[in-house]
């Protein structure tokens, strides 16, 4: 969900199907949500004038629009109206915004963004004075998916580069066909040639005969292309089931995706058809005509296609069996804590001021009915983005810049039950009365801080507003996957600051028991709260699945273009084979054995298959 203003639905134009998005979110306590959420809260009732809970408030819904398209960086699903004019909206300290700005046709966003830049400078010079380097900039709506960079986006981005990729292979499965096209197109040259002979004995122009061999190559593409649509359609649905998209042929059709489409089948038509067409084009009629039909240069180029679609083959697995050992070196990293046997529960959405005895209680509860082995509250677990930063700098340096680190508040039993480990000092201990004013850093933000080590860091101020001590320093753990390596970090004592509940289980008892248990007691402490849990090593996994995807189908789409290129590799040799068959016959007759003849017909194209190898290996290693 988020918080929104009443001019987001200028901005992005939503069908209402019930109230007015002029007013929905206009004055505090409004809410608007879509239809698929309507029924999720509200079932077939009319969730008009219906009221939702949202930790100490309630809000009414205002408004209910169509489900925002799936093929969108936002899922918009609630959107509530804000509460009051808070310091959140007035003050250049806070970031938790997505602001998005609708310029008028016309207008140079670059120029835009620099007096952005001046307005920052005007009203918040003050603070950048001091070391603070924050900037607002420009993005492009249609460049956030594939291109963004920038950390807290709206939802996970897909990336640029895997789809390069594909397109790359793709094209690869093309050419590979298109060469099997012509290689078998150039081979059953002598075939075709009395025909070619008599067309031109008959007064046919080169002319004619080059485009009756394109419009033949036309047909052929045209066919393979009908055939391409009817698979997808049946196929589109298991596709879509394997990389967790939402693909169409409709959105193919309303985007004009079909033109790029078009463009790439007349192209291979052109490519495919062009090359056999003047070679069958340019036989002379008397030669035809006795029997005497050689392509010039049609053996060299063939041999050289065969070389170039199976390097091409070799390339794509050797890229596959890359992914696949990068992922699995990604698994199998030291994460710096331990995230087997833990289950995660998320902390309740409603509260009050007793929350943080209730969540005490509730920990040592199922520590003391042996629901749970060890149990913790935290902001954030492992697995999950940080969205809360701050600029902190050294108190005891006044010349040095501010940092931004990572935030997040945790409780007397974090690190004892994920096995973080001290790098110095110590952890947060309830006899200590003065540790809600003292912070732990991780080595990251130690060095980024400008201590010479963990144990220098131990005991110094540091500020960000209000000045806290070092009372630890903890080793690096990965609060995310291997991809954005470690965050400098800054950990608080908040332990009412409770968003997840993390437990320890001994999962050789009854799983199920033991969850049915830790519910019933969560139902008790928290009431009218949904009861969610994740077991964190499955969840912590879940960042790698675009790269188990991309895998999966790299490793489809290369082992359809060995297919591709042995089914053709398959149906020259036949032909071939054909050519030959009086050799055979003769050579049999003189005693040659079966394995033999076997490996006087293969070893040419063998040859042709080593010499792949040798030019894919230095390619797929440079890649």
């Amino acid at each position: 969900f988020y918080f929104a203003d009443s001019s987001v639905f200028k901005v992005f134009h939503l069908p209402f199907v019930k109230g007015n998005p002029a007013t929905a979110l206009q004055g505090p306590g409004g809410v608007a949500l879509s239809e698929t959420t309507a029924r999720k809260y509200f079932g077939t009732d009319d969730p008009m004038g219906k009221t939702l809970k949202l930790d100490r408030d309630a809000y009414q819904v205002r408004g209910v629009y169509r489900d925002f398209p799936k093929n969108s960086h936002l899922e918009l699903d609630l959107l509530f109206s804000y509460r009051t004019e808070s310091e959140a909206q007035t003050s250049w300290g806070w970031y938790d915004f997505f602001t998005y700005v609708k310029l008028r046709p016309g207008t140079d966003a670059q120029r835009f963004e620099a007096k952005m830049r001046n307005l920052v400078m005007k009203y918040n010079g003050r603070d950048r004075g001091v070391g603070n380097k924050d900037e607002l900039l420009l993005q492009p709506l249609r460049a956030i998916h594939l291109t963004s960079h920038l950390n807290q986006e709206a939802e996970v981005n897909g990336n640029g580069g895997a789809v390069t990729v594909l397109a790359l292979i793709a094209a690869f499965i093309l050419a590979i066909a298109w060469i099997n096209y012509i290689n078998l197109a150039t081979a059953r040259a002598a075939d075709r040639g009395k025909e070619v002979g008599i067309r031109k004995a008959v007064g046919a122009e080169r002319g004619q005969l080059i485009g009756q061999f394109l419009f033949e190559s036309l047909l052929l593409n045209l066919f393979a292309g009908m055939v391409a649509l009817l698979l997808v359609r049946v196929s589109l649905p298991a596709f879509n089931a394997l990389t967790g998209k939402a693909l169409s042929l409709d959105f193919w059709l309303r985007n004009s995706l079909w033109l790029p489409t078009l463009g790439v089948f007349l192209v291979g038509t052109l490519l495919s058809g062009l090359y056999p067409a003047f070679v069958l084009s340019g036989f002379r009629p008397v030669a035809v005509l006795k029997g005497r039909v050689r392509a010039a240069g049609g053996l060299s180029l063939r041999q050289t296609l065969i070389v170039a679609q199976f390097a091409a083959s070799i390339v794509l697995i050797v890229g596959t069996l890359t992914v696949y050992r990068q992922l699995r070196f990604m698994q199998d990293q030291d994460l710096g804590f331990n995230p087997k046997q833990t289950l995660v529960l998320r902390g309740a959405g409603v509260r009050d001021s007793t929350y943080e005895a209730k969540a005490n209680s509730f920990k040592q509860e199922l520590i003391r009915e042996g629901l749970a082995e060890k149990a913790t509250a935290s902001a954030y677990v492992p697995g999950i983005e940080i969205l809360w930063t701050n600029s902190w700098k050294r108190a005891d340096r006044a010349e040095q810049q501010y940092n931004t680190l990572y935030n997040t508040s945790i409780d007397y039993d974090f690190l004892d039950t994920y096995d973080i480990k001290l790098a110095a000092g110590r952890n947060f201990y309830r006899q200590f009365g003065t540790d809600r004013k003292g912070v732990l850093l991780n080595e990251t933000a130690v060095k980024l801080l400008g201590f010479d080590s963990p144990e220098d860091a131990l005991d110094k101020p540091i500020q960000s507003g209000d000045t806290l001590r070092v009372v630890g320093v903890v080793k690096d753990y990965h609060q995310q996957g291997l991809r954005t390596g470690h965050w400098p970090m800054i950990i608080r004592l908040l332990p009412d600051n409770a968003s997840f509940f993390s437990l320890k289980l001994n999962t050789s008892d009854n799983l199920d028991a033991k969850l049915s248990g830790i519910k019933t007691r969560y139902d008790s402490f928290f009431p009218g709260n949904s009861f969610d849990y994740f077991f964190l090593d499955t969840f912590f996994n879940e960042q790698y699945k675009a790269e188990r995807q991309f895998g999966k189908v790299c490793g489809i789409f290369a082992g359809l273009a060995i297919f591709i290129a042995c089914l053709g590799l398959f149906a020259l040799a036949t032909f071939m084979a054909e050519q030959r068959t009086k050799e055979i016959g003769i050579r049999k007759v003189l005693g040659a054995s079966v394995p033999g003849l076997v490996g006087l017909l293969s070893k040419d194209f063998l040859k042709l298959v080593v010499i792949a190898i040798a030019v894919a290996t230095p390619l797929a290693w440079y890649a």
